[in-house]
């Protein structure tokens, strides 16, 4: 399991919220299962950009976030 960063944009502002995921096997091949909505964290509440990285999550690189 692990958190992933969802990103969208409201009204031309971007908001990010999170969500648990997990992952298992399928004879198709791998595939993730949204396990819990997390929601939206306050700037207060955000960890350091390094400790939450998952490796899962190629919009945040894109977005340079």
């Amino acid at each position: 399991m692990f958190l992933r960063r969802c990103i969208r944009k409201k009204n031309g502002k971007p908001h990010s919220y999170w969500a648990l995921v997990e992952s298992y096997r399928t004879a198709r091949g791998s595939r993730q299962r949204l396990v819990a909505y997390v929601g939206e964290l306050r700037q207060s509440a955000r960890l350091p950009a390094g400790l939450y990285r998952s490796g899962g999550d190629r919009r945040r690189d894109a977005a340079g976030l």
